[in-house]
């Protein structure tokens, strides 16, 4: 198990690009979320507007 883990002399590139992976995929699912929030408040807004 740790050859798996060992990349030789490109560990840096191999671990580095994988954590930058995983910041975006994060970062990603957040702004989506963020995005679905914006979403919902502007149709409820709409709604409101609509209703009266």
């Amino acid at each position: 198990m740790p050859d798996f883990f060992d990349m030789g002399e490109y560990n840096f590139f191999v671990w580095g690009s994988i954590a930058v992976f995983v910041i975006v995929l994060l970062a990603d699912g957040i702004f989506l979320q963020m995005q679905q929030r914006r979403v919902k408040r502007s149709i409820r807004a709409l709604i409101r507007r609509k209703k009266t």
